[in-house]
């Protein structure tokens, strides 16, 4: 049986030594002794029965066995039969030639490939065994060497003999070698000798940084979410290190610091502590891990994972014009990008490239992105509140007073939502609306189309009732049209109608709300800027107004509701504000089986798909995610997949993304949350 391993130091090749002491003539595995490490092994070789047998001279305390993140097997620091399995066949003695001869293969056990640093690519080094020290004549009398070794190096000495396996291949997980024919001079006066063996070879970094310093490590893959769970603890064990030594942590980004506990440590272990902030860009680093002492400088690569967000509990988000928002399970809300007027909630005006929780200890059920430059959101318990510019009154707390943090709207309605006016930011879209728990519709701000729906034109500070008595389960607020549902399905829609957004084929301006064309039942609806989307109880989707927008394949424009082309069930649309230039304005859906799609203009990425090309039908958002909402928002997209995690694209200008960049985005980015208050 042969008995692994010694750790050597990576250096700067990050090679990892595994001491096996060879060999049986048995290629059957004995059960290792996996729990423990043995630092020497003695292996005697009896000349006149052909045999080899190897026995531990020095175990020592024994560690437990270490999970291996990303590989399928237990990363066992010690045991014949845990990492390699060294068999040989054919073990003879000639007497007359008086050389001894054994047939050696070498088995890989684990399930990463070996003599590769990055599991294809072979090393050049191959897979040497290291003679360390040996042969030694224990039984008779003579000098025994070794007499066809493939070369020399330097391992743990100088000048050692080494058999070359492997040579410009990778070894595959489970695969085993070729025999190589191990030769050994020995006169007839010999009867036992012995000797002792080092196998070394590359493995790819993740498995050497564990091998060659003694790492184990929590959590499993050195993945650390940044900021919701932005710190780790390596526990690092300094084989061979003696007395005390300097520990130290390069390559590390910008965001990621890492400390070792004590910062001089004199026994055999520290304590790597790894942060990572929302100043990290997501990716994979190598870190060098370095120890200093009396054995010289010992380092190995250290793979470390950043992913963007810890927070993957986001039940709702909405993308505003230049800034966006999100709702987690538990009603914190958190809002990110452009606030110069407040509309982030946080009691700044400073723009945040990342999620920032909203001001107070407020939890909402839902919240409306504005893209007036406003928030508003409703409480579990039906009270509204709303936050940023006010110029217009669109806050409806009475007044026309910015407003830095969440303020109530004024009457003491009891809501089931409220939206904020989702056009870019002018007086058209400077206004808000919502549906109390009994159906009816209010609406507040600025009124200069009609779009408040109260038969007037007239701007108000507080919130107004919609006209008309009918009962409301949900209202969209446009740039300057607002939409809503009534308990049958029926679609309405009020306010500027130039284009035919109000889809009551005409191009009239109404003062109160109007039904829609066609006798359609809806399920849900959304005012955008230049135009109309709709969902019917079906999932088929429909949209109306200016051209190019429709997803019908035309750039017409279409003053009643048109199908969207490409017969998908949707089971939600969202239409884009814009900013009020027609070659920003688009939509984006998703079908019931959770894919993203989204058509129109496309000019900063807004659509997804990797380019910047204008779609007129719907098309796939890349990245493969499943989506339980998509939002449209003035110049980027913001989604929440199913498994509760955030993602934005499009323009970034102001950090509206939440990457923690102004990078403008073509595709799904994830959302970088900051740790929870």
């Amino acid at each position: 049986m042969l008995r692994i391993i010694r750790l050597m130091d990576a250096a700067a090749l990050s090679a990892v030594a595994l001491w096996v002491a060879a060999c049986s003539d048995s290629a059957a595995p004995t059960a290792p002794t996996a729990q423990f490490r043995t630092e020497l092994v003695t292996c005697e070789a009896s000349v006149p029965a052909g045999t080899l047998t190897c026995a531990s001279s020095q175990p020592q305390t024994g560690r437990p066995l270490q999970a291996a993140p990303g590989m399928s097997f237990d990363l066992i620091l010690g045991g014949q039969g845990a990492l390699v399995r060294l068999a040989s066949s054919g073990t003879a003695y000639n007497a007359g030639t008086q050389v001894f001869t054994s047939n050696v293969t070498v088995e890989n056990l684990i399930a990463q490939p070996m003599n590769t640093t990055n599991g294809t690519t072979p090393d050049a080094g191959g897979i040497k065994v290291f003679f360390h020290s040996g042969p030694t004549v224990t039984g008779g009398t003579g000098t025994v060497t070794i007499a066809n070794a493939d070369g020399t190096g330097s391992f743990t000495g100088a000048s050692q003999p080494y058999f070359l396996y492997s040579s410009g291949a990778v070894l595959a997980s489970g695969a085993t070698t070729s025999a190589k024919t191990w030769q050994f001079t020995v006169p007839t006066t010999v009867t036992t000798f012995a000797f002792q063996v080092y196998v070394t070879t590359r493995l790819p970094d993740e498995i050497s940084a564990l091998v060659a310093l003694g790492l184990s490590r929590s959590p499993s893959a050195l993945t650390i979410v940044k900021g919701e769970n932005g710190s780790t603890t390596v526990a690092l064990t300094r084989t061979n290190f003696t007395g005390a030594v300097t520990l130290g942590l390069t390559g590390a980004p910008t965001g990621v610091t890492g400390g070792f506990t004590p910062a001089a440590p004199t026994g055999t272990s520290a304590n790597l502590t790894v942060n990572v902030s929302y100043l990290a860009t997501p990716g994979d680093y190598n870190l060098t891990v370095t120890g200093t002492g009396s054995a010289g400088n010992r380092s190995t690569r250290l793979t470390l994972t950043v992913s963007a967000s810890g927070i993957s509990d986001i039940a709702t988000l909405d993308a505003g014009d230049y800034h966006s928002c999100a709702l987690r399970a538990s009603g914190v809300a958190y809002c990110w990008g452009d606030n110069g007027n407040g509309q982030l909630g946080d009691g700044t005006t400073t723009q945040r490239l990342v999620p920032t929780p909203v001001a107070g200890s407020l939890t909402f059920s839902s919240l409306s992105a504005g893209g007036a430059l406003e928030t508003c959101g409703v409480t579990p318990a039906g009270a509204a509140y709303c936050w940023g510019n006010n110029a217009y009154g669109q806050l409806g707390d009475g007044t026309t007073t910015e407003r830095l943090v969440p303020t109530p709207v004024a009457g003491g309605l009891t809501f089931a939502s409220v939206h904020a006016g989702a056009g870019p930011p002018r007086i058209a879209s400077a206004y808000s609306c919502g549906v109390t728990s009994s159906g009816a519709a209010y609406c507040w701000g600025t009124n200069f189309y009609g779009q408040l729906g109260d038969g007037t034109q007239t701007q108000r500070l507080v919130p107004t009732a919609v006209v008309g008595g009918l009962t409301f389960t949900t209202l969209s607020v446009g740039a300057a049209h607002t939409c809503g549902l009534t308990t049958s399905g029926a679609a309405y829609c009020w306010g500027f109608n130039g284009d035919g957004r109000l889809g009551d084929n005409t191009t009239t301006q109404r003062l109160v709300p109007t039904a829609v064309a066609g006798g359609l039942t809806f399920a849900s609806v959304t005012a955008g800027d230049f135009f109309t989307c709709a969902v019917t109880t079906s999932g088929a989707a429909y949209c109306w107004g200016a051209g190019g927008y429709i997803g019908d394949g035309t750039t017409t424009q279409r003053l009643v509701p048109t199908s969207v082309a490409g017969g998908l069930t949707f089971a939600s649309v969202n239409a884009a504000a814009g900013t009020g230039f027609t070659n920003t304005a688009y939509s984006c859906g998703v079908t019931t089986s959770g894919d993203a799609y989204c058509w129109g203009y496309n000019t900063f990425g807004t659509l997804g798909d990797g380019t910047t090309t204008q779609r007129l039908v719907p098309n796939t958002v890349a990245g493969g995610l499943t989506f339980a909402d998509v939002r449209a928002g003035g110049n980027h997209t913001c989604g929440v997949t199913t498994s509760g995690a955030a993602y934005c694209w499009g323009l970034n200008g102001n950090g509206e993304l939440g990457d923690g960049t102004t990078t403008e985005r073509l595709v799904p980015m994830p959302v970088s949350f900051p740790t929870p208050p």
